[in-house]
């Protein structure tokens, strides 16, 4: 019998409330739990989501629970690779449209960027980038703007990625790399049975790296006419989505796309959202909350994050959050936390 439980208090506000991600993962987690014959229904509960929901395939969920399941489950059962695992059970298809558009592109290029497009079909947490170059190009997740232990949720994202490119491909002989911010596990050789013998853990960012000469070979299995079908399906579900979205969850994740290129303030995330710094400010002020306090809870959080769940030097950190001085991340922290950096660090690798 397991007792799934959520970390003591809940510090990240609004920021928490409204990332939220497609229910397709708790409808495979639930048949992956049960395969297992782990208890799925009160692991669900105990993070407040409805086991229900799991079959409601229009449904999303707080992202933040969906992470804290997956990483109770890991910890609970002394697997720490549990969320690559899980990604393994994902078949084509059981993402909807985006799966049907990236494995029907004409080319892996087209099928990266095309992900990229209509990410936000599947969440409008994470951040994805595809950075061409000469020898290498990287697929690159961008961690959520928000909340607490996600590395089970990291893994899963990056197997389910990883496999679909080599099914894509159908070529074994072709290196590919992975990287994860993620601390060294203890399960290493099931990290690298499913990501292979080039995945390298406490890296600056969460990518998969492929040679760059092999982005313009034709995908064998691709098919032009479903391809063309499920790209406008997408483009129609996108723009639907994007207009009942509320304004919150969009300026959060302009922000933590953000942070990592430099700081950002209400004028630049106004134009990136398309609405007047005016408009911006209205609407926020409908929803309770002011760019001030979601750029304030957006960096908490991700500091939590890299302080507690990642090696990175302090510097680094600084420079991710957006600060241009380790004085002013020592200076936050101790507002956030009553701790500097290092302490907060400390307290973990004790525990």
């Amino acid at each position: 019998m397991f007792t799934f439980i959520l970390p003591s208090g809940d510090p990240v506000g609004v920021v928490a409330g409204n990332i939220r991600i497609s229910a397709w993962v708790l409808s495979t987690l639930e048949a992956f739990m049960r395969d297992l014959g782990l208890d799925y229904p009160a692991a669900a509960r105990a993070v407040g989501i409805d086991p229900a929901v799991a079959r409601d395939r229009e449904a999303r969920v707080p992202l933040r629970r969906a992470a804290q399941l997956l990483e109770n489950v890991a910890h609970q059962t002394g697997n720490d690779a549990f969320g690559a695992q899980l990604g393994e059970a994902f078949r084509i298809g059981t993402v909807g449209t985006l799966d049907y558009v990236i494995t029907n592109a004409p080319t892996l290029r087209d099928a990266f960027n095309d992900y990229v497009r209509f990410l936000g079909l599947v969440t409008d947490g994470f951040e994805a980038d595809f950075v061409e170059q000469a020898r290498f190009s990287y697929f690159v997740t961008h961690l959520p703007a928000s909340f607490g232990p996600r590395a089970q949720l990291v893994d899963l994202r990056t197997s389910v990625r990883l496999i679909r490119i080599r099914q894509m491909l159908r070529d074994p002989s072709i290196p590919i790399v992975v990287e994860l911010q993620r601390k060294r596990p203890k399960c290493i050789a099931e990290f690298k049975r499913i990501f292979g013998p080039r995945v390298r853990f406490e890296q600056r960012q969460n990518r998969i790296g492929i040679p760059t000469a092999a982005l313009d070979r034709k995908l064998p299995a691709a098919d032009p006419l479903l391809y063309h079908v499920a790209v406008e399906a997408a483009e129609r579900a996108l723009a639907e989505l994007r207009r009942t979205t509320d304004t919150p969850a969009q300026v959060i994740s302009v922000i933590g796309a953000a942070l990592t290129h430099g700081t950002i303030d209400m004028a630049a995330a106004a134009k990136e959202l398309g609405m007047s710094p005016h408009g911006l400010r209205s609407s926020l002020r409908q929803s309770g909350t002011n760019f001030r306090d979601l750029l304030d809870d957006t960096r908490r959080i991700m500091a939590d994050h890299y302080i507690r769940e990642t090696s990175l030097p302090m510097t680094e950190i600084a420079f991710l959050l957006g600060f241009s001085e380790l004085s002013a991340l020592s200076r936050v922290t101790r507002r956030w936390f009553g701790q500097t950096p290092r302490e907060l660090r400390k307290r973990v690798s004790r525990a």
